[in-house]
């Protein structure tokens, strides 16, 4: 709400030359009266920052010329992000000197494409087990499919077991209060057993010159059926690529979510990300999240409402990491966003209490991968719908994908 409701706009004029202009909403303040400052970041660690000054008066426009603030040199494979941001300069009875006001942010268009790394030299060995299994191992990791249910069951570094519960197509979040008060949960419960009651309709696996790519094709139990097929592309560094497409049956309601869950034991609790944060997040409600490079613990993620729903959400994930204390788990690379969470409870878990304190101690890292969450509303909770621009519809096929790798430290 406070950056929905700042009374300082910034905008790119040009952005390739760096001129932007900023926007005194104030009534009867001029914009000399605050500190402004710029900081730039390579992939979210902040490289260089500066000052510069605006002044305009109430309802005026000023243009600044900011190209300095650029980097001298671009570095391959990095996105630069320039965070302005206006900010007292002395102290209030309301605020210290210093607290921001009003930000924006603006990834420049400078990106180095990166070269085409080599072929991955380690060896990776497949061995298929009476048609039930198929095992895909490098130098340091293993995985295994289930042939039988399409489902990667299994991802080892050495002798650590990475899953607790394999990737499973997820089309459902625990619906919020506003949900609940415009009928979400009645109108789209197709959609809730959608991922869960999967039947295999088609599996298949083929051995490249540097990759093993095994290909799942499901039927969703919606009525008309849906289709999903899951490709997975494993290569010889222990990487994944997971990749993603819903063909929805016809005239069937809106999707909470698209994307993939999978579940880790609760040792994974250390959570890193490059995308919008610190706080939650949403398609609709990300106004006041900066793009940086955030971390938390998994349990922080649950926000408290007055009952448990959808919480911890992040929007425009570059990267992500779940880690244990060691510095073992996984890596998530979006292709080339994604959106993420990583929680304690499934979303069915969430929606069987009323209250918070009567959630049971997890044993358990849901992390959830996906292409999108729809809004989450609030114009009102008795009956007002997410407005139709974050919905997901039903009318057209999405597609979308991830990396997903094992790390060690």
């Amino acid at each position: 709400m406070k950056a929905c409701y700042q009374n300082i706009d910034f905008a790119a004029v040009n952005l390739k030359e760096g001129r932007f202009s900023v926007r005194n909403k104030f009534l009867f303040t001029d914009l000399n009266e605050f500190d402004f400052a710029w900081e730039l970041a390579a992939n979210g660690t902040p490289v260089s920052e500066g000052r510069f000054r605006v002044e305009a008066g109430p309802g005026e426009r000023a243009e600044a010329d900011l190209h300095a603030a650029y980097p001298k040199e671009a570095r391959a494979g990095e996105e630069y992000v320039l965070t302005l941001s206006a900010r007292l300069r002395e102290r209030t009875a309301w605020a210290e000197a210093g607290h921001e006001i009003a930000f924006a942010q603006f990834v420049l268009p400078i990106r180095l494409a990166v070269s085409a790394p080599a072929d991955s030299p380690e060896t990776l060995k497949v061995t298929e087990e009476d048609g039930r299994a198929l095992v895909v191992s490098g130098t340091a990791f293993n995985v295994r499919f289930d042939l039988t249910s399409g489902e990667l069951a299994s991802y080892r570094l050495g002798e650590a077991e990475l899953l607790k519960q394999a990737p499973a197509p997820n089309f459902w979040r625990a619906y919020t209060d506003n949900d609940r008060g415009n009928k979400h949960p009645d109108r789209c419960a197709v959609w809730r057993e959608a991922g869960p009651g999967r039947k295999l309709a088609g599996l298949s696996w083929t051995r490249g010159a540097n990759e093993v790519v095994v290909t799942a094709e499901f039927e969703l139990p919606t009525e008309p059926v849906s289709l999903c097929t899951i490709a997975y592309a494993v290569r010889g560094n222990g990487e994944i690529e997971i990749r993603e497409r819903l063909v929805p049956g016809t005239n069937l309601p809106e999707i909470p979510e698209i994307g993939l869950l999978f579940v880790m034991d609760a040792s994974f609790d250390r959570l890193a990300w490059y995308g919008k944060g610190p706080h939650e997040n949403y398609w609709d409600r990300s106004v006041g999240a900066k793009l940086g490079l955030h971390e938390g613990r998994v349990k922080e993620q649950v926000v408290p409402y007055l009952r448990p729903q959808e919480s911890g959400n992040k929007t425009e994930v570059r990267f992500a990491t779940v880690k244990d204390a060691s510095g073992r788990g996984f890596r998530i690379d979006g292709l080339p966003h994604v959106e993420w969470s990583a929680l304690p409870y499934t979303p069915s878990e969430l929606e069987q209490y009323d209250h918070h304190h009567l959630l049971p101690e997890s044993d358990k890292t849901v992390v959830r991968v996906h292409f999108k969450q729809m809004g989450v509303g609030g114009d009102d909770s008795w009956g007002a719908p997410v407005h139709p621009e974050y919905k997901l519809f039903a009318n057209r096929t999405y597609e979308f994908g991830f990396k997903l790798t094992g790390i060690a430290d």
